[in-house]
């Protein structure tokens, strides 16, 4: 039925008031998206067969909602439409200011790469006709919209448009950029780092999370101010020499002390190499770790982590003239567990339970990552 309207009235017979509202009405039914790309590399002609469509009809239950088929040249255009969705974070802590930060920079980027995609921004921008009835009414919109699947489904095309169209728009683009950087910098603490939540106390995660995050920018290309990640380095530099001495004083130095927090550390660290080579005092236990990294990366416990110390090894490498067979090594095994086919292209079979899934629950903790462990065990539903 869609949603119901009623109507409340209270009358004395001389005087009357009243009220109108809208009631949704939820199907009882499973609403169920299947998608199967179609991959088409060059000129060519190709047959896909929808073999679930085709044995659909079968069933006595199941009814079509929709048929949708989109066409893009460039699949990177499914990563430019995800970006209204890190502008929108609601939360003032540092670590969302800065996604805010990181879309709108990298957006603006975009847009001013080629005037041909600027005008295609533009166009999704002022399209008011893409919308639907149900989308101008908006007593309709909040109601039904956040009740029901079905119309979050019709609206969402339309609506990621225009949200990428907003978030493209040149005057807003140069003002959220100012003003997330802003924010960012009289968020950080004199010893360069940043507390998970204003006037918090530094927390060394998120420190190194935005840290890394600048760093990713400006490989990109991105024309950005990185100077608070520059003033973060001490602090990072000191607590991996922290975690050093920690090893010398309850561990054996031999003995694997790896984790993701410092291939992260590492990965991030190997960004500014040029702007602040480590300082001798912390060039101990960064040295400890790197060669760590080249004697136990294949017991890391997930790939991208292994994928971090492959780009810091070489950038470390790289910046004392060294020749290190390790970073390769390291791409020569990933490639080596993938799975290549002409339709999904290159992916991994195995699912990995990443400690990259459950940040939150820890990032306010500033604990090292033998806590992060045995707080994952008490809760492995995290």
């Amino acid at each position: 039925m869609g949603f119901l309207s009623y109507k409340a009235v209270g009358s004395t017979g001389q005087v009357s008031d009243g009220e109108e509202g809208y009631l949704p009405v939820l199907s009882r039914r499973i609403f169920i998206t299947e998608s199967l790309p179609l991959p088409i590399r060059g000129p060519a002609t190709k047959k896909f067969e929808f073999a679930k469509l085709m044995k659909s009809g079968k069933s006595d239950t199941l009814r079509h909602q929709g048929l949708t088929v989109q066409m893009v040249s460039n699949p990177s255009w499914y990563a430019i439409m995800a970006l209204p969705y890190l502008m929108e974070y609601p939360h003032e802590c540092s670590e969302q200011i800065f996604n805010r930060l990181y879309a709108n920079s990298l957006a603006r980027t975009i847009a001013t790469s080629d005037p041909k995609i600027r005008k295609v921004f533009d166009q999704w921008k002022n399209t008011p006709a893409l919308d639907s009835p149900m989308e101008k009414n908006q007593d309709l919109k909040s109601v039904l919209i956040e009740e029901t699947p079905w119309l979050r489904q019709a609206q969402s095309e339309s609506q990621a448009r225009k949200n990428v169209g907003i978030l493209f728009d040149d005057n807003r683009l140069n003002y959220e950029v100012a003003r997330t950087l802003q924010k960012l910098t009289e968020m950080q603490l004199p010893d360069g780092a940043w507390p998970w939540f204003p006037g918090g106390k530094g927390n060394d995660y998120i420190t190194l999370y935005i840290t890394t995050g600048f760093g990713r920018l400006r490989q990109l290309g991105v024309d950005l101010d990185v100077n608070p990640a520059i003033r973060s380095l001490n602090r990072l530099d000191g607590w991996i020499d922290e975690q050093y001495r920690e090893i010398l004083r309850h561990a054996r130095k031999e003995d694997n002390h790896l984790s993701p927090t410092i291939a992260l550390y590492l990965y991030g660290r190997s960004f500014f190499l040029k702007d602040k080579p480590v300082a001798k005092i912390h060039q101990e236990a960064v040295d400890y770790f790197l060669g760590q990294a080249r004697t136990y990366w294949l017991q890391l416990a997930n790939r991208q982590s292994q994928g971090h110390l492959a780009i810091a090894l070489r950038r470390f490498s790289a910046s004392k003239a060294v020749n290190d067979p390790t970073p390769k090594d390291i791409m020569r095994s990933i490639k080596e567990r993938s799975v290549t086919n002409e339709e999904m292209g290159m992916f991994w079979r195995d699912t990995e339970l990443s400690w990259w899934v459950v940040p939150r629950a820890h990032r306010n903790t500033g604990v090292d990552d033998r806590g992060l462990r045995r707080s994952d065990a008490r809760h492995p539903s995290r």
